[in-house]
């Protein structure tokens, strides 16, 4: 539950998102770069990892303490 509508969830994932905006914006990384990550991501996650939500969210959760 703590994470609906949580403040610093979201401010991060802004954070995140404009950094995927300038380094598109400079040409540093394409959008297609990008979502052929998401895709490929999203294939692990399905083929078999038996990946749970709470597996996905420690993951984030590691993510972001990582770039912080």
């Amino acid at each position: 539950d703590e994470y609906y509508d949580n403040e610093k969830l979201i401010e991060e994932l802004g954070d995140v998102n404009y950094m995927i905006e300038l380094m598109h914006q400079y040409d540093l990384v394409s959008l297609t770069e990008i979502n052929n990550q998401v895709n490929l991501k999203e294939k692990k996650l399905n083929d078999g990892l038996e990946a749970t939500l709470k597996d996905v969210i420690n993951e984030v959760k590691s993510s972001m303490l990582a770039t912080v």
